[in-house]
């Protein structure tokens, strides 16, 4: 009979494995057409493909598995700023072993396989307790979780930890069973090397997830099980700081308090279900979810009071998700690792479906969702929950009165749409835009370029989805897009440089088009898949549909000039002198001597360059007024900018009307002016730019300027606009003495060359200033200090040296001790595992 049963069970959970994967496998082409990548045109082709590439190029051109430095993007990075994107990820680290496989595809391809795998631990979880039909309807709600699918295509480390969460939890039920240690230990390992980020949260569910198991099991908390259980879950986390602590130390020093920052009001207790359901990265659970929450909030015993007290704890009181989120903000993207203790209550929800009977509970459900709905400002994703809520609620009632199990059913309705609504929302990366950024011919062209120096190429072919795109070990780049950077230099971009502010996230750091910032960075070649005619720029090479330019202005990456200013001078400058001074100085930390700025600017009248545009003017403002939200029209440069590069900037007010929800482009003002774009966008968007002065420097040459204005409330004060003979740019770059790299000696870690001087001096280099470097000068070691605001110089003697540059993040060394301390504990929780089952073999076979 047991054998029988066994058959029948093991027929039905094929059954159900294969039922739940072929709902994703559905859903998915729902969304996905031929012209697409299944990837996010933002985010995902920007960040969550591009950068484990480096990683991977990285890796097989120092033979480095945890190197500290990533040369090649954003002016010179510690690598630990790019963590948060799959470093040393057990997602990521198994391509390194396909070299033939476009990471691309491999990402594509490993994020889907993990939400399948997902899928069938959940549903093995589940089986220790509940009967396959009950499993099977609860991995439904979580098929049907929005973080789920959605993430697979957009923000891939949101949920790709969860294989090694769910192993993790796998691991506490061996744990409290059997008294195995192994898995609980080597699965919080791997499930905090996916993302420093979610560790917290991570950490925090485990141990709930813990505390639930012992409620269940003994009715109370026995500290005597969870020690131990807390130990093996600290030795997963002590084997991950080779992760943590150098990137906890960045965090530490490039956090800007004043960002994102998140004010009392947002920390005020509320309602906000839609975090736990519908939110755009929410916990991803269902209105039935809700209600079973609820439900044993009440009726529940100790262990599901524990749990639905947990949840609920999160929408209504944000305190428990900023202190998740780091102090950061009160996004609930850090719940999704609750999500399988929640459905825990959902599986339980339906095993007692049948003894349940109260009708009044469901009112009271349905009152309470619409109270939520209503003060707590009546969202689209706010409505999209009570929806669903008054769909579960009428569906069981139907059940009470009809007994009948087919109406269950309905519960998934609402999910079912949202899912669907919301991969289909988000907008797909085109593949003629993939294409573009991983073309063969770029590869080939930069193939050709010289590899005797050190020098960056600029690729702008399509600026967004190659921001971190490394197409070789010598391709060394100035762009980076990346939560966590230096923001040295992200200052320097925006506010020394005056570059434009074309998206809605400052800490894009894109493709500029401003010649005194790609001159200065050593931008020495351009290709771009348009023929531009920027002054400095020689066309070399034209393959029919990709253009290689040189800049003949390029400063190199590293130099030592005779002209310096003090910080405390260059301080004083206002727009746009600092731009001038940085292209003619060295700034040094060091005081000394006013010099005598002579920027050879001149000023332009260019009040009226919107009057074709304005409809009135308004305590000082200029009023735009646009058709449909947009208005094009050309200006006539005055005759005194024609033919030199144009400086221009104007102040652009915040917008009056602004979205009904903060990630909506409703309210953003855009102002296109020949190619160059600024954008401010709506203040009340999470990552709000603050862009509000529009900064253009144009070097086209050109007599007029093409200006496309889109916005709704466009109002312009402040206008200023100066010219510059563009001979200027060129006397700039001639002064200065190279520096001349040994390319047979740079690599990784290290930047080696030599320099020559008739005088002493600061070296000065476009290396990011980070916290790390060492110099030696002629084997001997030189303190590097920061100049030009944001990069790496040091001192040199009037003679030929010779230089190494050495970077060593800091904390890493400590971090390799501490994961093998960490790393000796997981094997003393294996070592324990098999002297363990030994004994337990041995007695039995005794017995």
């Amino acid at each position: 009979m047991k054998n029988t049963t066994d058959k029948l069970n093991f027929r039905s959970d094929i059954i159900a494995v294969v039922s739940f994967m072929l709902m994703t496998m559905l859903i998915i082409p729902a969304f996905l057409s031929p012209d697409m990548v299944y990837g996010s045109q933002t985010d995902w082709a920007s960040q969550h493909y591009a950068i484990p590439e480096y990683f991977r190029t990285l890796f097989y051109d120092t033979g480095q598995l945890i190197p500290s430095y990533a040369p090649n993007i954003g002016g010179g990075e510690s690598i630990f700023s790019l963590s948060y994107y799959g470093f040393l990820s057990p997602i990521i680290l198994p391509s390194y072993l396909l070299p033939f496989v476009p990471m691309g595809i491999y990402i594509m391809l490993a994020s889907l396989i993990a939400a399948l795998v997902s899928e069938c631990e959940l549903y093995l979880l589940l089986r220790r307790r509940y009967t396959p039909s009950i499993s099977l309807l609860t991995t439904t709600f979580f098929v049907l979780s929005v973080p789920l699918i959605l993430n697979t295509h957009r923000q891939i480390v949101f949920t790709s930890y969860m294989p090694f969460m769910l192993m993790t939890l796998h691991g506490a039920e061996r744990f409290f069973h059997s008294g195995k240690k192994s898995m609980l230990a080597a699965g919080m390992f791997l499930t905090a090397m996916c993302n420093y980020y979610f560790i917290p949260a991570e950490a925090a569910a485990v141990i709930a997830y813990g505390v639930w198991l012992i409620l269940e099991k003994n009715g109370s908390i026995s500290f005597k099980k969870l020690i131990p259980y807390s130990l093996c879950i600290a030795a997963g986390l002590l084997a991950s700081a080779v992760l943590t602590l150098p990137t906890a130390y960045l965090l530490a020093q490039n956090r800007d308090a004043s960002a994102n920052a998140v004010s009392l009001k947002e920390l005020l207790p509320t309602l906000r279900f839609d975090k736990l359901t519908y939110y755009n990265s929410a916990m991803g659970l269902s209105g039935f979810g809700v209600l079973a929450g609820l439900y044993y909030l009440f009726k529940g015993k100790k262990h599901q009071r524990f749990a639905a007290i947990l949840i609920l704890s999160f929408p209504i009181f944000p305190v428990t998700l900023y202190l998740l989120n780091g102090t950061l903000y009160t996004d609930p993207k850090v719940l999704f690792p609750f999500l399988p203790m929640a459905l825990t209550l959902t599986a339980d929800m339906l095993n007692g479906l049948s003894e349940f009977k109260s009708k009044k509970f469901l009112v009271f459900f349905v009152l309470f969702s619409v109270l939520s709905f209503f003060i707590s400002g009546m969202s689209p994703m706010l409505g999209a929950y009570l929806a669903d809520a008054v769909v579960v609620a009428v569906a069981l009632y139907i059940y009470i009165r009809t007994h009948k199990s087919i109406f269950v059913v309905l519960t998934f309705a609402v999910p079912m749409v949202v899912c669907l609504f919301a991969n289909n929302y988000d907008q797909l990366a085109s593949r003629e835009g993939y294409d573009t950024a991983n073309s063969k011919e770029v590869y080939k062209m930069l193939s050709e370029m010289p590899d005797d120096d050190i020098y960056r190429t600029a690729v702008d072919t399509r600026r967004l989805y190659t921001v971190n795109k490394v197409y070789s070990p010598r391709h060394y780049s100035d762009t980076i897009y990346s939560s966590l950077h230096s923001h040295y230099y992200n200052s320097f971009y925006f506010n020394e440089m005056y570059n434009e502010n074309e998206y809605r996230n400052s800490a894009l750091t894109v493709r500029s088009k401003n010649i005194f910032f790609n001159s200065f960075m050593g931008d020495r070649y351009y290709i771009t898949n348009q023929p531009v005619s920027n002054y400095g720029l020689e066309l070399i090479k034209n393959d029919g549909e990709y253009y290689l330019y040189e800049n003949k202005n390029a400063f190199p990456m590293a130099y030592i000039r005779r002209d310096v200013m003090s910080e405390r001078q260059y301080d004083t400058l206002k727009y746009p002198d600092k731009i001038i001074a940085l292209m003619n100085y060295t700034i040094v930390p060091q005081d000394m001597p006013d010099v005598k700025l002579d920027t050879e600017l001149e000023a332009v009248d260019m009040s009226d360059i919107f009057n074709s545009a304005v409809s009135e003017e308004r305590n000082g403002e200029k009023v735009i007024s646009t058709d449909d939200g947009i208005a094009e029209f050309s200006y006539k440069l005055p005759e005194k900018a024609c033919g030199k590069i144009l400086m221009l900037r104007f102040h652009v007010a915040d917008p009056i009307e602004k979205g009904k929800m903060s990630w909506e482009n409703k309210g953003d003002v855009r102002i296109n002016i020949n190619g160059i774009k600024n954008t401010l966008c709506n203040p009340e968007w999470k990552y709000k730019n603050g862009n509000n002065f529009f900064e253009y420097v144009i070097s086209d040459m050109s007599d007029k300027l093409d200006i496309i204005i889109t916005g709704g409330d466009v109002r312009i004060s402040d206008i200023e606009a100066y010219a510059l003979d563009a001979d200027k740019l060129t006397a700039a770059s001639s002064e200065l003495i190279p520096f001349k790299a040994d390319m047979s000696a740079t690599h990784g870690d290290v930047i080696a060359g030599n320099i020559s001087a008739d005088y002493d001096g600061i070296a000065a280099t476009s290396l990011v200033m980070n916290e790390g470097f060492s110099v030696t000068v002629d084997g001997k070691e030189v303190k590097p200090v920061r100049v030009n605001t944001a990069f790496l110089g040091f001192p040199v003697k009037s003679s030929s040296h010779k230089v190494e540059i050495r970077f060593k993040a800091p904390l890493l060394a400590i971090g390799k001790a501490v994961s093998v301390f960490g790393i000796i504990m997981l094997l003393m929780c294996l070592g324990l595992d098999i002297a363990g089952g030994r004994k337990k073999a041995d007695i039995s076979h005794k017995t």
